[in-house]
Formats: structure tokens, C-alpha cells, sequence
């Protein structure tokens, strides 16, 4: 997730006042993807927001020049896939 924060962060250094319907198309990613690395780089200002819904524009932050924030890589650890509870493994009957 790193290299994708860099590169929302590097965008809209360079083109500040982009939306996320602008901001995705540009480096291939689509736009429900870009929620979280935007909430990331808001929470350590590296980016700042003007306005509401889909007319809020993204500009640098305070921290823009910084490097990126450290991601913990967040959800279950790697490995064995976790059972689902209820179902067995085996056929079906």
C-alpha cells in the first residue's frame, strides 16, 4: 500500500485541486480503491480536503514533502485461510 500512497501523494503535489474521479483514472486505479491511501495521507497530513461529497478537491498538506506514513499492513495475518464457522470441509450432502 506504500508505493500507492506515494503515488496519490506525488499526484496531487503536482496537480493540486484534483478530484477522486480524477485522481484514479490517472494512475489506474479505480476510485473505490482510493478511499483508504486518501484517509491515510488526511490523517497525516500529508493532504488536505476543500469541500463535501464528490466536489471535495484534494490538495497538498502541511506534510506533503514528507515521506509517506508507514503502513502496518492491517488485516489478517498471511497464512492458513481461517474456516468460516458452520461449514464443514468435505462433500457436499
Amino acid at each position: 500500500m506504500s508505493k500507492t500512497l506515494e503515488a496519490v501523494r506525488d499526484y496531487v503535489v503536482k496537480h493540486p485541486g484534483h478530484r477522486v474521479e480524477q485522481i484514479g483514472p490517472a494512475l489506474h486505479l479505480r476510485t473505490k480503491d482510493l478511499a483508504r491511501p486518501i484517509a491515510k495521507l488526511l490523517e497525516s497530513s500529508h493532504l488536505r480536503r476543500e469541500g463535501e461529497k464528490r466536489a471535495t478537491k484534494y490538495f497538498p498538506g502541511a506534510r506533503a514533502a514528507a515521506a509517506v506514513p508507514e503502513t502496518s499492513g492491517g488485516g489478517r495475518p498471511q497464512g492458513k485461510a481461517k474456516a468460516k464457522p458452520g461449514r464443514k470441509k468435505g462433500k457436499k450432502g
